[in-house]
């Protein structure tokens, strides 16, 4: 857990979207998610220049895939264009991809008691 808790803090003082980037809370659009427990995860977006993450944190002990709905406000506002993204999470490391869209949820996996803070790259 403390090595988890360095890795947060160092993110929140050397990366400039976690500092003074752009917030986009992810949860209205997500309460009656049926592939998202609203009581237990929590999901929102930090954008600064070409840093761009998506942060999903997990507060229970549920381990698997949950589905983000992410509103086209969010991707105007943040000025990220919908479409696949690698992705590298920076507290474990593991590299995948994903689908930003209105349309589409993105999926991301949950470790239990957990969190992904999710670097995006457009493909």
């Amino acid at each position: 857990l403390y090595e988890q808790y360095k890795k947060v803090l160092r993110l929140a003082t050397r990366d400039e979207a976690f500092r003074q980037g752009k917030f986009f809370d992810l949860m209205y659009v997500n309460l009656n998610n049926a592939r998202l427990d609203a009581n237990r995860v929590y999901a929102f977006m930090r954008v600064a220049g070409e840093s761009s993450f998506l942060v999903v944190c997990n507060f229970s002990d549920y381990e698997g895939q949950v589905g983000i709905n992410i509103p086209q406000h969010a991707l105007d506002y943040l000025q990220l264009d919908a479409g696949s993204y690698f992705t590298q999470d920076l507290l474990s490391g593991r590299h995948d991809h994903l689908v930003l869209s209105a349309q589409e949820q993105a999926t991301v996996h949950l470790e239990p008691w957990s969190a992904a803070v999710l670097r995006l790259n457009k493909q």
